[in-house]
């Protein structure tokens, strides 16, 4: 048994490093660079779209709360134009209530001054009936 190592060993051993060295330089950098570059990549990626998610839920939080600011002002615009539709209407009922008290008036007025003039002259026919019978009566006992 030979226990000191022969040329072949260090042969072994250099081709080795020169192949190690080379396959290093050609194949194991590129592809860590590679690596590393897809990583940057991908990290790089997921940050942009947590930060566009992020964005997104704002985006959304400021969209209901527009539609919720908008729906409360056409709530009390609806609101106001209700209270304005019932102001008029009560005025318009005011209105027709005074007109048609004016116009009971007048014909009240018209119906008190017909009711007089015919009590006048049923007043007067009474009279001139009366003055007949009287007139009747007196000539009946003078015969």
């Amino acid at each position: 048994m030979n226990l000191i190592p022969d040329t072949s060993l260090l042969y072994q051993v250099a081709i080795f490093l020169g192949i190690f060295f080379a396959l290093r330089k050609l194949m194991f950098q590129p592809i860590q660079r590679l690596l590393e570059e897809r990583d940057r990549r991908t990290v790089h990626a997921q940050h942009e779209a947590e930060d566009l998610i992020k964005a997104a839920h704002a985006d959304r939080a400021h969209y209901e709360e527009a539609v919720r600011e908008r729906r409360l002002e056409m709530a009390r615009e609806a609101e106001a134009a209700r209270r304005a539709a019932i102001e008029e209407s009560n005025r318009q009922i005011t209105e027709a209530r005074a007109a048609i008290a004016r116009e009971l008036a007048a014909h009240r007025a018209a119906i008190a001054a017909q009711v007089e003039q015919a009590r006048r002259a049923l007043a007067a026919q009474a009279e001139s009936i009366a003055a007949e019978m009287l007139e009747r009566v007196t000539q009946g006992r003078r015969r």
